[in-house]
């Protein structure tokens, strides 16, 4: 068994991999070889989840993967638990991100303990509990790897959004565009013609120039279902723009896309 395990780790092919994967959870739990089964359950989930045409599929096996995680050790107790909250925040499933995201905040390390915050900080923000986002926002600036600045920055914009402060926000999000993650371009530009919308501003067809970029990010292979969602009601907010400047046809456009 010791010897199929290090062939399966060694396969570069993705679906002979998830074979003798498969091999192994079925030879192991038939034996009562409970280390080595549930070693293989989470090997099988961290491949499957990156297939983004079978998230929900793939989140319900790695959920079952957790009743097994006493006999993984600790390493990979906390890569499961934050490959789920990951998982369950893609799929705006926020609460069990909280949950999932807790455990890595409270025993992980290093890179994955601060994303893991950042992804709690992110899910209470969805869930409208801003002090406790605000919260898991503080502690997570204090990491000092060069990819927290630019998150803590759309997030204070976005949080100044939804708490009142709108001027604030729409000049911070002016500024996150003028060098965006493309992976957040979406939520950016989203955010700041709702806002502007908000307040009855409706000079704002510059916004559509993001538009190229948006719709190739929603077709990458990391795409997920809260960026769809979220290019999604970018063009019912586009819609209801051009309908208040009588532009009736391109406003039906864009609703029709936002379906």
């Amino acid at each position: 068994m010791e010897k199929l395990q290090k062939l399966a780790d060694s396969i570069e092919n993705t679906d002979i991999k998830l074979s003798l994967y498969g091999l192994i959870i079925e030879y192991t739990r038939n034996h009562g070889i409970m280390p080595t089964f549930a070693k293989a359950l989470y090997k099988k989930y961290m491949i499957e989840r990156n297939d983004f045409t079978k998230l929900d599929e793939s989140y319900q096996f790695g959920k079952k993967v957790l009743d097994y995680t006493n006999f993984l050790d600790s390493n990979d107790q906390i890569k499961l638990n934050y490959a789920l909250s990951v998982h369950a925040y893609s799929l705006m499933d926020y609460c069990s991100a909280i949950e999932l995201g807790m455990y890595v905040a409270e025993h992980g390390k290093g890179e994955y303990q601060a994303h893991a915050i950042y992804n709690v900080c992110s899910a209470y923000y969805h869930r409208k509990q801003y002090d406790m986002c605000q919260l898991y926002l503080k502690k997570y600036s204090q990491f000092t790897y060069p990819f927290v600045p630019n998150n803590v920055k759309l997030m204070i914009a976005f949080i100044n959004g939804k708490t009142g402060n709108i001027d604030l926000a729409i000049s911070e999000l002016n500024s996150y565009l003028q060098q965006p993650c493309a992976y957040t371009l979406t939520s950016a530009v989203t955010e700041l013609l709702d806002l502007y919308l908000y307040k009855k501003d409706l000079d704002v067809g510059w916004l559509f120039q993001y538009e190229d970029l948006m719709t190739e990010t929603t077709q990458k292979d990391y795409a997920t279902p809260y960026i769809k969602s979220k290019f999604a009601y970018y063009f019912r907010l586009k819609g209801k723009l051009l309908k208040h400047k009588n532009q009736v046809s391109l406003a039906i456009d864009s609703y029709l896309k936002s379906s």
